[in-house]
């Protein structure tokens, strides 16, 4: 399979499972379709870290995620009923009928549990895994079968396959100015796990990042942000600080030479999951390259493949662009 059919492959990697620290079979893809000649190794806490040039530090680092919200099993109230711990930002399902597909091949359907308040959060939810065994501690995902219509993908977890499709394109097709590593990072969904820790074995002197974001074109939505189809973004805030100006500058340059004008985000609340890269060692100098996505970490997210298109050759524009970003 090409890597430039994204249709194809979002199909391909949305019916992979990978929630936080069950990553496994997504790396064993992803380095199954590394290039020739391209050195990796995966570290103590899962991440992939991909290197060009293996004999060069490397200034650079780009950053992808591998891992998916999911959950593990709790003990329910009765057999038959399991709870839920998510694993990262999953929101509620809203509408009772959502399905979670487990890591035994148990499925079970979430039901809102009678009588529950309004701040109860996951625990006012059941899931009915009717006669199925789910041990507590089974890890599970979102169950929903990808869709490609129209020049959209619909499924589960396609923000972050999107993500990690456009840094792995770059990686085959960029000839980076600066020595480059590739990190694609586990855990990631959760905080204090896994880029930040990648990044400080590498100590590169900066890092862009290829993440989801989430949509903001609703009909009157208060908060408003990206919009699906209209490009990716570059996030101006990062973890409540602005994005480091310089790489910020570096990003719109590369956008012009490509020919657009990127999308500006400015995420309303904290990371918890993506917030401690900026933070490593002496202060790591980042920037992030964000493609809008429809109904982020829930059972049924929508991506654009034009966002995905542009975007691919943005980041490589930006790795192959001369000169120092920081200078």
């Amino acid at each position: 399979m090409k890597l430039d059919d994204f249709s194809a492959l979002l199909l391909e990697l949305s019916r992979i499972d990978a929630p936080p620290g069950y990553e496994a079979p997504l790396r064993a893809w992803l380095q199954a379709h590394l290039p020739a000649g391209a050195t990796a190794r995966v570290d103590g806490l899962g991440n992939l870290i991909v290197l060009r040039e293996p004999d060069r530090q490397p200034r650079a680092v780009v950053v992808a995620p591998l891992d998916e919200v999911g959950f593990l099993s709790q003990e329910g109230p009765t057999q038959g009923w399991v709870r839920l711990a998510p694993l990262g930002p999953a929101p509620l399902p809203g509408p009772a009928g959502a399905r979670v597909r487990f890591a035994n091949a148990a499925l079970g359907v979430l039901v809102r549990e009678p009588h529950a308040s309004d701040d109860a959060g996951w625990r006012g939810w059941l899931c009915d895994v009717a006669a199925a065994s789910v041990p507590v501690g089974t890890p599970g995902v979102w169950d929903a079968a990808p869709v490609a219509r129209a020049g959209r993908v619909w499924g589960k977890a396609l923000g972050v396959r999107a993500a990690l499709l456009v840094a792995l394109w770059a990686l085959h097709h960029a000839e980076p100015a600066h020595p480059t590593a590739w990190v694609f990072a586990a855990r990631e969904q959760v905080p204090g796990h896994g880029s930040a820790p990648a990044a400080f074995g590498l100590q590169p002197a900066w890092a862009w990042r290829v993440m989801p974001a989430p949509a903001g074109d609703l009909p009157g939505q208060r908060v408003p942000g990206p919009g699906v189809g209209r490009g990716p973004a570059v996030r101006l805030r990062e973890w409540g600080r602005a994005a480091d100006p310089r790489l910020v500058q570096a990003l719109q340059r590369a956008a012009a030479q490509v020919g657009f004008t990127p999308q500006a985000e400015v995420p309303p609340d904290r990371e918890p999951s993506w917030a401690s890269l900026p933070l490593v060692a002496a202060g790591l100098p980042t920037a992030t390259l964000s493609l809008p996505v429809r109904n982020l970490h829930a059972a049924h997210e929508s991506v654009a493949l034009d966002d995905l298109t542009l975007a691919a050759r943005w980041l490589r524009q930006l790795l192959e662009a001369p000169g120092d970003p920081l200078a």
